[in-house]
């Protein structure tokens, strides 16, 4: 008798802050159960008649399970939707009654792991939950009936039903922004080897301090996602190698309210590098990393920004990993399967019912945007990785890029991946990019 759904704004970046749209389809009147955020909640609070939890920052939800009703008893005609958003960088657990028009939270916010819901069956929950140094485990969760302030509200009791172990050699720290005002907007996950072991004797021996460890620049692509406290294979991987991973959150992720989103558009060459950069001198000043070992690794939007650091920082980062990188906009735009992406992203206006030209001043604005104008600043070594296929951003740009670089001596190398895509996602291409990663890092850091 009715339909819920998430609506988000057409235009501009391509992941924000969501609707809950509740459409009953006996008035087909249609109704928002929870509207577009701009800031974090200061305190629990009333908004379009639904209540919601304080530090609510909006919902970011990739998808809504393929079944995510609770049926609470068969005598209680509760409508009542259990989901997975993004809240900062944890994903949680939320469920809305829509009845009482109440947004509650059912996981964790202190940084202790992630939980996802995978389905609802009558009154259980299944979900998992997972950490830096935890893989996913399974979790049931019964909804049950009670009262708070003299209200009835659903609550979820969870139960483990498996936990995987802990790697004890492995750990994470939440990094904040230095700026009182960033801490809104952007935060990190400090992914780090506790101790040099066996697995760690090529790139952080046994009996080296913490203030020698490698460190490894990860920030997401996008620019409009986010990375979470779930279990992220390729920190993983490196972390047991020996190397700290900075996965790091822009102002710009999701997460933390439509106002940081919006406060990246127009400001993609400037903003997101200024943080990138903000984070890895944090890592340094904790002495959690050498800064004499510092490496970047990035792809697609994060690709991009690693290409800017090459030329606007020669010499901070020891070697450079781009993986499918936006190198030229305007090129981009020409070539692209989302050509608005490189207007919306520097807030220029596009219209997809009349889509713009590129015309000389759009080009030019476009250029002053993209690393190709800073080719000739290139010192450091870096190492293009490139699907074939690439639709979402074709590798003409980048191999322009590389022969420009070999032409300007600088220290280059570039492979490319027949058949394959944006995501590099084979399971030969992930093999063969992790291997070569490794491969590029210890030829530049000398070990």
């Amino acid at each position: 008798r009715a339909l819920v759904f998430l609506s988000t704004p057409v235009g501009g970046p391509h992941a924000s802050t969501s609707e809950l749209v509740y459409y009953d389809l006996e008035t087909n009147v249609p109704s928002i159960l929870v509207p577009l955020i701009n800031r974090p909640l200061e305190h629990s609070q009333e908004l379009g008649g639904t209540r919601f939890p304080g530090g609510f920052p909006g919902l970011y939800v990739e998808q809504l399970p393929e079944h995510p009703w609770l049926h609470m008893d068969d005598n209680i005609q509760a409508e009542v939707l259990v989901f997975t958003s993004t809240w900062r960088s944890t994903n949680v657990v939320l469920m809305i009654d829509i009845q009482s028009k109440v947004l509650s939270l059912h996981s964790a916010i202190d940084g202790s792991a992630s939980n996802s819901v995978l389905c609802a069956v009558g009154s259980y929950v299944v979900a998992k939950m997972s950490s830096p140094t935890q893989p996913d485990s399974l979790m049931l969760g019964q909804a049950v009936l009670g009262e708070h302030s003299g209200e009835s509200e659903v609550r979820i009791k969870w139960h483990h039903v498996h936990t995987p172990a802990i790697d004890a050699n492995m750990s994470w720290q939440i990094v904040q922004a230095e700026s009182a005002e960033k801490r809104h907007s952007t935060e990190s996950i400090f992914v780090y080897p506790t101790a040099p072991d066996h697995s760690t004797r090529y790139f952080w021996p046994k009996g080296s301090p913490s203030s020698s460890r490698p460190l490894v620049v990860l920030p997401h692509g996008g620019p409009h996602s986010t990375y979470t406290l779930d279990r992220n294979v390729l920190a993983t991987g490196l972390a047991k190698l020996g190397f700290g991973v900075l996965l790091v959150n822009f102002t710009g992720s999701l997460g933390f309210g439509q106002d940081a989103v919006l406060a990246q558009i127009g400001k993609m060459d400037t903003m997101s590098i200024d943080e990138i950069q903000d984070a890895a001198a944090s890592v340094h000043a904790s002495h959690q990393g050498d800064p004499k070992a510092t490496v970047y690794m990035g792809g697609s939007y994060s690709g991009y920004t690693g290409a800017l650091l090459a030329g606007l920082v020669p010499g901070f980062y020891r070697a450079i990993v781009l993986r499918n990188p936006v190198i030229s906009i305007g090129d981009n735009a020409a070539m692209s399967d989302i050509p608005d992406w490189c207007w919306a992203e520097l807030g220029l206006p596009y219209d997809f019912e009349a889509p713009p030209e590129l015309s000389p001043d759009v080009y030019a604005k476009m250029w002053q945007a993209s690393p190709s104008r800073l080719v000739e600043k290139v010192q450091d070594p870096l190492l293009l990785l490139l699907g074939a296929n690439d639709r979402r951003v074709p590798p003409p740009q980048s191999m322009a890029y590389y022969h420009r670089l070999k032409a300007a001596n600088a220290p280059a190398e570039c492979k490319i991946y027949p058949s394959v895509g944006h995501p590099l996602d084979t399971v030969e291409a992930e093999r063969d990019s992790f291997v070569s990663t490794l491969r590029f890092y210890a030829a530049s850091l000398k070990i």
